[in-house]
């Protein structure tokens, strides 16, 4: 997870506000996951805390849900929470998945990464780290974009920039999304030492009024680094031909856009191979 210094407090307020796809694949992700009452929980890349407080409802005060995210922003969001209302079983702190060190081995029943995946560089580290820190048998589960079924707003960023005038002066690179594939995936939890992985999809259909909304989900989702991989002086041309491409997808329901979004859970083994 990168790239959070453009972050801004209007930008964690509006995600905590808009971000209901993201919340309702979570909730699915808790379900798949069973989490059950008394468990420790970890919430990597919780956000806002929005997902961390509907599981912390779940494990009850026998259980801890522990948050964490780069982003001191919405940290800050998901505390003012906890503050406001009885968690006593809920935490936040800054942090990210590649660096794990402050938590005991084996002492998570649970972790989980929502929305998240795809904007850690060191997906094999991220890993590492989660497996250390899980119990043994413990679960992790995640949801992330398929690269192979890509977002509709990523198709069309896709093909625009293989054009003029940003043919050549786009690098995908650089765009701190970093996708991945379903295969990519298997062969990640496989090399990290997971067990029992089981990776499904569902496809989701999202409804815009304006392409100034379907602006605001993609940069409150993304801490503002939507179009940040853009040479500045093309980013206004971009954002104006995203628009007219965005036009074209409008319905009798809005502008739609597709979401392909990859569940994946495994297992820490009971005990570890020789």
């Amino acid at each position: 997870m990168s790239n959070i210094e453009y972050d801004t407090p209007e930008l964690a307020e509006k995600y905590d506000r808009i971000s209901n796809s993201q919340f309702e694949n979570g909730i699915v992700l808790v379900d798949k996951l069973g989490i059950n009452g008394g468990n420790n929980v970890l919430d990597i890349g919780c956000g806002t805390g929005r997902l961390a407080l509907h599981a912390a409802g779940i494990v009850g005060k026998s259980g801890r849900i522990v948050g964490i995210d780069p982003s001191p922003l919405r940290i800050e969001t998901a505390r003012r929470k906890i503050n406001d209302k009885s968690f006593d079983n809920t935490s936040f702190m800054v942090g990210r998945a590649e660096y794990l060190n402050g938590f005991a081995d084996n002492s998570f029943d649970v972790a989980y990464l929502c929305a998240v995946f795809h904007w850690i560089a060191d997906k094999k580290t991220a890993l590492k780290e989660i497996h250390k820190v899980l119990k043994p048998g413990g679960r992790v589960g995640l949801t992330t974009g398929d690269k192979d079924n890509p977002f509709t707003l990523r198709q069309i960023t896709n093909e625009l920039f293989k054009r003029d005038p940003y043919a050549g002066q786009v690098n995908p690179d650089e765009d701190p999304n970093k996708p991945i594939t379903q295969k990519e995936l298997q062969d990640l939890f496989e090399s990290t030492g997971y067990q029992d992985i089981n990776i499904t999809t569902k496809n989701t259909r999202l409804y815009f009024p304006t392409p100034q909304e379907v602006f605001d989900f993609i940069e409150s989702s993304s801490f503002g680094t939507f179009l940040i991989h853009v040479p500045e002086h093309l980013r206004p041309a971009a954002r104006h031909d995203i628009e007219k491409e965005l036009e074209k997808k409008r319905t009798a329901e809005g502008i739609e856009l597709v979401s392909n979004t990859i569940f994946t859970t495994a297992k820490k083994p009971l005990q570890e191979a020789n």
